[in-house]
């Protein structure tokens, strides 16, 4: 399972907070006196300021590849995202270039080959989404083909709800018809796995993690964005609470 770190952490919430909040030069979109704005605008120049070949990582911990891109390069990408469909400026529009194209020249080294690859292609699908470079959407393609292909019962929690966010958004982009009811039937399965109090496991059955329980909640509500599916609402109310 994924492990957060204290850069890796700061990056995959950026990804989350820019969906909501402005960048530099974005605040009439969202409104100047928004909080958010400054924090954003802090992390995005924390970014900038330590990249190297266009990225920033984050190298004082030894893992995988896989992890490490996941951890860094995809989640910057996917705030780059977020953020260029507030906002469609030029410089966001080069950041997601830059990032995209890091991940081409490597996908075979930071493939895991499992549902955790889920979230590489739906940062993929979402630079073609925002650039419609070519390039972008046959990566993506090329990733989500190998996740539809993944037996919906391996697709669970964290990592499933990867997966649901890559199939939901190639349903978006394409009209596939399999990768919106593979997304249907992944969200489907969770119902189990929710614990009464509204929390979800980080893996073992049963077990409460608040901290893959908040991550599931942020994944679900980006699904909610692109697929209607009767037990979002429902998920997160208790999740929530």
């Amino acid at each position: 399972m994924a492990r957060f770190r204290p850069l890796a952490a700061l990056i995959a919430g950026l990804a989350w907070l820019l969906a909501a909040a402005p960048c530099a030069g974005a605040a009439a979109t969202i409104g100047a006196d928004d909080p958010l704005a400054p924090l954003v605008q802090r992390m995005d120049r924390y970014l900038q300021l330590n990249e190297v070949d266009g990225v920033t990582m984050d190298w004082r911990y030894s893992v995988s590849p896989s992890e490490e891109i996941r951890q860094t390069v995809v989640c910057q990408l996917l705030a780059y995202v977020e953020l260029y469909r507030l906002q469609p400026r030029t410089r966001l529009r080069v950041e997601i270039v830059r990032h995209a194209d890091f991940m081409l020249g490597r996908l075979e080294e930071i493939r895991s080959h499992s549902p955790f690859d889920g979230m590489l292609a739906y940062s993929l699908l979402g630079a073609y989404e925002t650039t419609r470079l070519p390039r972008f959407l046959d990566a993506g393609t090329e990733v989500t083909a190998e996740m539809l292909a993944i037996p919906t019962s391996q697709c669970v929690l964290n990592g499933g709800l990867m997966v649901a966010m890559a199939t939901a958004e190639y349903a978006l982009l394409t009209g596939s018809t399999a990768a919106a009811q593979k997304t249907h039937d992944i969200i489907g399965q969770l119902v189990p796995y929710q614990n009464a109090d509204g929390s979800f496991p980080h893996w073992c059955p049963g077990s409460r993690d608040i901290h893959y329980t908040g991550w599931m909640a942020m994944e679900m509500i980006h699904l909610r964005r692109m697929i209607a599916d009767a037990h979002l609402d429902p998920f997160l109310a208790t999740m929530g609470a």
